[in-house]
Order: C-alpha cells, then structure tokens, then sequence
C-alpha cells in the first residue's frame, strides 16, 4: 500500500496555498509542513504533489495525497451538501439501471411482450430493449433501497402520467453497502431490511408528530 499524506488547501488573497499536514502510516516524515502555491486551484494538487516528490527525492507515483479544502463555512457546507447529492444522484441511477433491467427480464420471462414490459416500467420500447441486451451476469450491486410506505400493498402500483414524487411513500433511503454492513447479500435479506424499515418508519413518524406539535407554525 503506498503512503498516503494529507494536505491542506486554503486560498489566500489571489494565491492558492498548499500545507502538506499529516504522513500516514509508514510515510515518510519529511514532507510534514512543506507549503507551496499556485495561481490557480486547478494547479494547486500537481504542485503538492510536485512538493513531495522533490522533499522525498521520489517518483509521484510512489505515494498519495489526501485533499482537504478550507473554505469559509457556508460555502463549505453548501459544497458538501451538493457532493452528497450528486453521491446520491449516482447512487440513485446506479440502482434504476440495476433493478429496471431485472425487473424487465422477470417480466419479458413471464410472457410480457416487449411493449407490455415498457408500458409497466414507463419506458419506451426501445429502451427496454437496451437493458435486456446488457450485461448478462448483472447481480445485485452494492447499492440499496429501502422504502417506507403510507399505504399500499407489496406488487400493487399507480400508474402516472407524468414525473412526480410517488404518493404511496414517505421515505426513501439509497445508500452503498460497503463490507462492513455486510455487502448487498446481508441487507438484501427480508429479516435485515425489515428491521431497517422498521426503524426507518419510527423516525418518520417521531419525526411527524414534533411536525404537527400544538403552537407549531
């Protein structure tokens, strides 16, 4: 494994500056506190890196680098939040390409007819087509969804015409099992992800009734 240093990335006046911060395990100390800059942030990464190299009297390719950015925190947090929801964005199309195509070949494996699967998954044709010609060996990834519903039962849906939010759900969670959690096999299991709705629909539901609390605007 190669070491790893973290560095510390600020804007100063119309300089980028770079810290290096931290050696990880077995790296070298050397670097620790070396600064450089840049005029623009876009150089400043290759420049610490740059730094590093030149400290340790090594290749670049031989270690690598953490980058933490020091903004005002506002702006901070607003970058954060737009990180997560891009995280959650692919997280979310990662799932739709995973679960359409499954559920295109179970249907089309029960007789539908190739408009018959695009009309139940609101798709063109021509689409549906595309997932059932993609890749054959796709198992469940490590992506996973968990819904808490208001109403309705297992296997009923509501047809819509258009885009908009389903009525029948309150809370949908996407998240990437990591081997820690398990992997997708543990938390695919009904007893697993029952629990998590479970808990799931009690936070909801606290969360509900501080909502509508008496002398709440």
């Amino acid at each position: 494994m190669k070491p790893v240093y973290e560095v510390q990335v600020w804007r100063e006046d119309d300089w980028w500056l770079a810290r290096v911060t931290a050696a990880g395990d077995g790296a070298d100390p050397a670097p620790l506190n070396a600064l450089t800059q840049a005029r623009t942030l876009t150089r400043i990464e290759s420049m610490a890196r740059d730094l590093i190299a030149t400290i340790l009297d090594a290749e670049q390719s031989t270690f690598d680098i953490e980058t933490t950015y020091a903004l005002p925190e506002d702006v901070g947090e607003l970058l954060c939040e737009a990180k997560g929801a891009r995280a959650w964005l692919d997280a979310a199309q990662d799932l739709w390409q995973e679960r359409s195509t499954i559920a295109a070949r179970a249907l089309t494996e029960k007789g539908y007819s190739l408009r018959e699967t695009a009309t139940l998954l609101g798709l063109s044709h021509q689409r549906v087509d595309q997932l059932l010609r993609g890749n054959d060996d796709l198992g469940r990834s490590n992506v996973v969804a968990i819904e808490v519903r208001a109403r309705g039962e297992t296997g009923s849906f509501a047809s819509r015409t258009r885009l908009e939010a389903p009525q029948d759900v309150d809370v949908v969670l996407v998240f990437r099992a990591s081997p820690a959690m398990g992997g997708p096999e543990t938390l695919a299991k009904d007893v697993t992800r029952t629990n998590i709705q479970e808990r799931l629909r009690a936070a909801v539901n606290e969360w509900f009734s501080r909502m509508h609390q008496p002398g709440r605007p």
